[in-house]
């Protein structure tokens, strides 16, 4: 296994490689050892391996390498950026970076951490596809958590849902993943709308605004909140115009003042009364608590949603603060947890 620095493998013997890698941290280059890689998951443009990190520390890591994309060139090169901005225990750590091949067809590898399923896929394999009491609890706490952190660095991250949340159920730990639609936002910005899988979309995004902000994310949130106890996405429209349509089902026709907040036009859709979280969430046994944050968060005028640090304060989530810890249904007890956001709010002054 010995052989001379040099760039990108530098030897490869059973499946088991030297791999010449930048640091995230201090972008010096050092020297991994890496072996067991398989494919874990693919996309358009990328794939994610899940591999096994043998030095300089042994840990399991995933891989994600990001071939050109014409339409987006620079897209590896800004997720790299943007994790390289995240030090939070709920948001994915980029261990190390390199590249391979070359000339035009430079793929760009992203080592991180590794975490065995997202919340989605876990969902579905569950009874009644629906999580416990407690690890709804447990979970939803730490996408606020990790959603804060984002924000407060001036980052949207766009794509919010359960499946780029990943877990380690054993643990009952929770990370937001896949930055790569994630963007610096700032007002007067002008940006695509189509932003955000279709069933978390904020209604400004689902009504053509080209000016967001990290309040994106609050409503992908609530979205999120909302399916882990009712087992299902709560605003499922089954295209774009029907979206709008079951979004003015849970809120109303958005008058005069929300639009201007949202910075879009009227909506050409059916003027209808709001029939209201309560309604739309009723028969799935949602606790009065969650429908008190619901209310804070989904509402149209993006700065009136309730801050992630605001609902991680919320008593909805005081039994995740008992001593001893509570334990859940599989006998271990709930992850050490971060409460510092409460005491030291990260992106209020953005509101």
């Amino acid at each position: 296994m010995n052989g001379a620095l040099g760039k990108g493998v530098v030897e490869r013997v059973n499946g088991i490689k030297r791999q010449n890698v930048s640091d995230s941290e201090s972008s010096t280059e050092v020297e991994v050892v890496i072996g067991k890689e398989h494919l874990h998951a693919n996309g358009v443009f990328s794939n994610v391996y899940r591999a096994v990190l043998y030095s300089p520390v042994k840990q399991n890591i995933a891989i994600k390498k990001v071939w050109p994309n014409k339409a987006a060139p620079d897209a590896a090169q800004r997720e790299i950026e943007l994790l390289s901005k995240m030090k939070h225990e709920n948001v994915i750590s980029l261990l190390y970076k390199f590249k391979i091949g070359g000339g035009n067809d430079v793929c760009q590898c992203l080592v991180l951490d590794y975490l065995p399923v997202d919340l989605a896929k876990l969902r579905l394999s569950l009874p009644g596809r629906k999580f416990d009491r407690l690890d709804a609890k447990l979970y939803s706490f730490q996408m606020f958590a990790g959603v804060d952190h984002i924000n407060s660095k001036g980052v949207t991250h766009c794509d919010l849902k359960p499946a780029n949340l990943i877990v380690d159920p054993k643990l009952g730990i929770l990370k937001i993943a896949d930055f790569g639609s994630a963007l610096i936002t700032h007002k007067n910005q002008k940006l695509e709308s189509y932003q955000v899988t279709r069933y978390y979309r904020a209604p400004e995004l689902v009504f053509g605004t080209t000016n967001f902000d990290v309040y994106v994310d609050r409503w992908s949130c609530g979205c999120i909140l909302a399916e882990l106890i009712m087992g299902k996405p709560l605003l499922a429209g089954k295209d774009r115009i029907d979206q709008g349509r079951v979004i003015i089902e849970l809120l109303g026709y958005p008058d005069s003042e929300a639009l201007k907040a949202m910075k879009v036009s009227r909506p050409r859709l059916s003027r209808k009364s709001a029939r209201g979280v309560k309604m739309m969430t009723a028969g799935y046994d949602m606790p009065p608590e969650v429908e008190d944050i619901l209310q804070k968060i989904l509402v149209y005028s993006p700065n009136r949603r309730m801050l992630p640090s605001q609902v991680i304060s919320h008593s909805y989530y005081n039994e995740l603060r008992t001593i001893p810890p509570p334990i859940r249904e599989n006998g271990r007890e709930i992850p050490p947890l971060n409460y510092w956001i409460i005491e030291d709010k990260t992106q209020s002054d953005r509101a």
